[in-house]
């Protein structure tokens, strides 16, 4: 799972629908097991990843999404508590790297939450093959856009903006190719 944001003032989905941008955008990325052996395997590869977007708004507080804001808030007080005057963690001249807190924390969430609770009640969705949003940006992703959005409270989404700024990739226009499909009327 990845999670892509603004800064307080903007608007940080990857993805708009109806012309509407998001504050957040949630992507449950998978890879084609039966296919690749590895995700890094899979990634540039024909039909390598599927990428689940849920579009988030400002309404009321999500109480799974409770759960990682939680343990985010978690993680940084014990680095800064753990910091040493040099901003290396304890000292050991390692240093903290956001991504990397996310995926432990996440990869610790999996047995913690359901992340079913983490969708709409409705699954309509838009389908298109397109690019990651990170890295080199290989076309290589099977993109799953959910119609309706989610809802965290700004306290929430505030915790996102405290532990780190904003991490979303400017929205990209489709191709001339690009096929759009979708699975409601």
């Amino acid at each position: 799972m990845h999670a892509h944001w603004g800064s307080p003032d903007q608007n940080g989905s990857e993805h708009v629908i109806d012309g509407i941008q998001y504050p957040m955008e949630l992507h449950f990325v998978h890879y084609n097991k039966k296919k690749y052996s590895t995700f890094s395997g899979s990634i540039g590869q024909p039909g390598g990843i599927a990428v689940i977007a849920v579009l988030v708004q400002i309404g009321q507080n999500n109480v799974e999404f409770e759960k990682i804001s939680t343990l985010l808030v978690a993680h940084r007080i014990k680095r800064d508590t753990d910091s040493g005057e040099d901003g290396k963690a304890n000292g050991s001249g390692e240093t903290f790297q956001l991504p990397t807190i996310i995926t432990n924390i996440i990869n610790g969430l999996e047995k913690l939450f359901d992340f079913r609770k983490l969708l709409p009640d409705s699954l309509d969705y838009f389908a298109y093959e397109g690019g990651l949003t990170t890295g080199n940006y290989e076309k290589c992703v099977q993109w799953i856009v959910l119609r309706n959005s989610i809802t965290i409270s700004k306290e929430q989404i505030d915790t996102l903006h405290g532990v780190s700024a904003a991490n979303f990739r400017p929205l990209q226009p489709l191709l001339g190719e690009t096929k759009l499909e979708r699975n409601f009327r």
